[in-house]
């Protein structure tokens, strides 16, 4: 089952919810969910990895890591409005670990 899917599978069973207290019950499954992917992402990344994420404006950017803490990852390099070598905070189930390619670390993609 690809992912477009498993997604549809779980809107469907969603819409299906009768009561508040299922929803609500989804809801907390899916807070779990999110934080048990987000710690498994932070365990696979260490510092000086090379990284990719999306941001608010729906860029692709790839940098190294400078610093993993418990929910988010600092995350060196990108472009970003012409400025290399911004600093980002990001939460670790946005990252994307990334091979390595030389001089990835400063260059937005």
């Amino acid at each position: 089952m690809n992912r477009f899917e498993r997604t549809a599978a779980a809107v469907t069973a969603i819409t299906q919810l009768e009561t508040v207290e299922e929803i609500r019950d989804v809801i907390e499954a899916i807070k779990r969910q999110q934080t048990y992917l987000s710690r498994q992402n932070c365990q696979r990344v260490i510092k000086g990895s090379v990284v990719s994420f999306t941001d608010r404006s729906g860029r692709k950017i790839v940098g190294t890591v400078t610093k993993v803490n418990r929910k988010t990852v600092e995350v060196r390099g990108g472009a970003s409005n012409g400025m290399f070598n911004s600093v980002y905070k990001v939460p670790a189930s946005m990252l994307t670990v990334e091979e390595y390619a030389p001089g990835a670390e400063a260059v937005g993609v």
